[in-house]
């Protein structure tokens, strides 16, 4: 971070340098902040790929503004259209969107571009395997594990949540559901209240026949969010299921 103030006190309008500030202190927890030196950088040059990509995550990733993000990647993108990075971010903006057709195209885009992007390949998996699409699934997914992608970002740093939760979302993928709920469990450790890894839980335990187990997720998501349509259609679930039984 010195060498970043240093260059911006020779120049502050040195966009390079706000975009590497904004990078450390999205890295520090300080968005606010972050998204300050974005702004400024796009105020100075509204065609800065960086800048317009690191907009469009703060607005999908930390204010749920799905519809805002996308349209700061598609500009990013009609700048730099070959950028996987973008391409997976508009990929993961669609899916929150519940446009899957669009989500998965997007990914399909950057694996064009790159077929070992093991970032996009993940997301891409986990998307289909959450949509019910296993059989397209497992392919990515398999591709993945044996990349030992998030076993290299855990080698980094053990407790990082989204190699922890990806980790246990790849196994559940591929069925060994003893093993994502390890991962699942030690992600939940470190971020407690983490609405994404509830529903991961809950849904593997579902796959298990624990009825009683994953209604306990159920029920931890709609005390954050009663109006959670995934959680309630579980939950529906369940309860014919137990009637039947």
């Amino acid at each position: 971070m010195s060498s970043v103030n240093k260059a911006l006190s020779l120049d502050p309008n040195d966009t390079l340098a706000l975009d590497n500030k904004a990078n450390a202190l999205n890295n520090l927890g300080n968005y606010t902040e972050a998204l300050s030196s974005v702004n400024k950088a796009l105020s100075l040059d509204p065609n800065d790929t960086y800048a317009l990509n690191s907009k469009g995550v703060y607005l999908f990733d930390k204010l749920d503004n799905y519809a805002e993000a996308i349209k700061y990647f598609a500009k990013s993108l009609s700048i730099n259209p070959n950028d996987t990075t973008i391409l997976n971010n508009l990929g993961l903006t669609f899916y929150y969107l519940k446009n899957y057709s669009q989500s998965i195209d997007s990914f399909n885009k950057a694996l064009d571009i790159n077929s070992s992007d093991y970032n996009t390949m993940a997301n891409k998996g986990m998307i289909l395997d959450k949509l019910g699409n296993h059989a397209k699934a497992i392919p990515d997914i398999n591709k993945v594990i044996k990349s030992g992608y998030f076993d290299n970002l855990l080698k980094i740093n053990p407790n990082d949540t989204f190699a922890l939760q990806g980790k246990g979302e790849m196994l559940a993928g591929i069925g060994n559901y003893t093993g994502a709920i390890r991962y699942f469990d030690k992600s939940l450790s470190i971020d407690p209240i983490n609405i994404e890894i509830f529903h991961d839980k809950a849904n593997t335990l579902l796959r298990m026949g624990n009825y009683t187990g994953a209604e306990i997720y159920l029920e931890k998501i709609l005390k954050i969010n009663p109006n959670d349509k995934i959680a309630l259609d579980n939950k529906q679930l369940i309860q014919q299921k137990q009637q039947i039984t």
